[in-house]
């Protein structure tokens, strides 16, 4: 009887100690961090993988994830340099890297996320307000973007996280303010058209100005060439003739009046004595009166 007693106790004591030396060990995995307190005070922050061991009802383990979380915000009505109220809907990804200040200062995945409320809100609303509506929409979008998620992070360093990505899911104009914005970027399309076109017409006369001086100055050279040219031909025909009048005074002046019948008998009606000296060829081919 005494040896099955001794042996429930035996069973006993080995249960409790698989119970107690279970309870004291603990698994961190590579997508995991720590932090172990005893009786409520930090003793340890671990942020390496690997199977640890805790004193049993003195020690309290806090595991947090290292992966990354999604904060999805609310959409918030913001005002723009240009004086556009907008709807900005942001959502961001962020990931504890500090894990003892976040148990010291927000301890819980949804405390840290009512903090990203309002440190969110306050980057989007000061960089949106430096900024034009059509550089928020396509101009700097990415610019503004990254500026937002450095001024969040200065204030999210402080609760052990860092903000990786905010990005603007929509930007879009309140209802009530569609038709006042439309008619507004309408008139600045309008005024942007106007001073392209006048931008162009003054370009087109200038352009029109410059080759206008450009072929004239061509003619005014092409005349200059021709008339030198043309004076050169008739000093040249001039040497000419006067070389043939030197060899031959007859048949030079049988040219000239040939010359004179062409250019001004043609078509002409003249009344002139038969025995004129201006026939004479007429008459008389070698050029002698009868």
């Amino acid at each position: 009887m005494k040896g099955k007693i001794w042996k429930a106790i035996g069973i006993i004591i080995v249960i409790v100690i698989l119970l107690i030396s279970t309870s004291a060990l603990f698994i961190v995995r590579t997508d995991q961090q720590a932090v172990v307190l005893r009786f409520g005070k930090v003793i340890k922050v671990i942020q390496s993988p690997g199977l640890y061991v805790r004193v049993p009802f003195m020690d309290t383990v806090h595991i947090y994830t290292k992966k990354l979380l999604e904060y999805d915000a609310e959409p918030v009505t913001v005002v723009t340099q240009d004086k556009k109220n907008i709807v900005i809907d942001t959502i961001a990804l962020f990931r504890i890297t500090d894990p003892l200040t976040f148990y010291q200062r927000v301890r819980t995945i949804p405390g840290v996320q009512e903090r990203l409320d309002d440190a969110i809100y306050s980057a989007v609303r000061v960089v949106i307000g430096k900024n034009n509506y059509d550089d928020i929409l396509y101009r700097k979008r990415d610019v503004i973007q990254k500026e937002i998620i450095d001024n969040a992070r200065l204030t999210t360093k402080g609760y052990g996280v860092s903000v990786e990505v905010i990005r603007f899911k929509r930007v879009f104009i309140p209802a009530e303010n569609e038709k006042a914005i439309y008619q507004s970027m309408i008139a600045e399309r309008q005024r942007e058209a106007a001073k392209l076109r006048a931008e162009g017409q003054s370009e087109a006369i200038r352009i029109r100005s410059e080759a206008d001086r450009t072929a004239k100055e061509i003619l005014a050279d092409a005349y200059k060439k021709a008339e030198i040219l043309k004076g050169e031909g008739d000093a040249e025909a001039q040497r000419i003739i006067s070389e043939v009048a030197k060899l031959d005074p007859v048949f030079y002046t049988f040219l000239q009046t040939m010359d004179f019948y062409s250019t001004y008998l043609k078509d002409t009606i003249i009344v002139i004595s038969p025995d004129s000296d201006l026939f004479r060829y007429l008459v008389n081919f070698g050029g002698i009166k009868p």
